[in-house]
């Protein structure tokens, strides 16, 4: 584990959105959505990625310390809050990655209270967590899929939560219906944030900070 280094943190690089890629092919009927139903499915999967997998690597990594943890094994600590003032500037810095810091410390902080501090607390299990994503994204794309596609994410999510149903019996929770509606209710809070991140913070941290025009082509999923 190393310190995390602002200035060259990104969400994903393109051997993360390859296997992401690879995922939501494997989405039982993915190749029944038509080709925009597709690209709103990815670029969900990709924003749910990187704002669920920190939080779990955090908790499993750091369970009873308020450390954030990137899929880099690079780590910050949460208390105190990072401030969004460099205590040191360097003689090479300029306005422009100054402005970055800023914006990376203002995403990590929003991102570290809304989404790893309420699933922090639910402590869930690795297949929690990989029913949790799956859940978060299905429900997330439902009102932006044509009508075929609504079919298709109403059944998987029925399926999720059944199986997630099982998967709390199996881990001997005294209420498996409680359980799960403990992990519900957190796909709920993070829903805002995923909507941010697909919306704005996706374009900013993604696309204007990646030249790569193979990977542009991937984040728009073209077919």
């Amino acid at each position: 584990m190393k310190p995390l280094s602002y200035d060259t943190y990104r969400y994903k690089n393109r051997n993360d959105y390859t296997m992401i890629l690879d995922y939501v092919n494997r989405f039982p009927e993915f190749h029944l959505l038509n080709k925009s139903e597709k690209t709103v499915l990815f670029q969900t999967t990709a924003a749910v990625d990187a704002l669920a997998d920190p939080a779990y690597y955090s908790q499993v990594i750091y369970p009873d310390e308020p450390v954030f943890v990137t899929r880099e094994a690079k780590y910050l600590k949460m208390d105190p809050m990072p401030s969004t003032e460099l205590e040191v500037v360097p003689q090479d810095c300029n306005l422009e990655d100054i402005t970055i810091y800023k914006n990376v410390v203002l995403m990590i902080r929003r991102q570290w209270k809304n989404v790893n501090e309420p699933l922090r607390k639910l402590k869930l299990s690795l297949a929690e967590f990989s029913l949790f994503k799956a859940l978060a994204i299905w429900h997330y794309n439902y009102y932006k899929l044509q009508n075929t596609g609504r079919q298709i994410s109403a059944r998987q999510r029925d399926d999720i939560f059944r199986t997630l149903l099982l998967i709390c019996e199996d881990e001997g929770y005294d209420d498996p219906i409680l359980r799960v509606s403990e992990i519900v209710l957190a796909v709920g809070i993070v829903m805002s944030e995923v909507h941010e991140l697909v919306t704005t913070m996706f374009e900013i941290t993604v696309f204007a900070n990646v030249d790569d025009p193979i990977l542009k082509d991937m984040l728009k999923f073209q077919y």
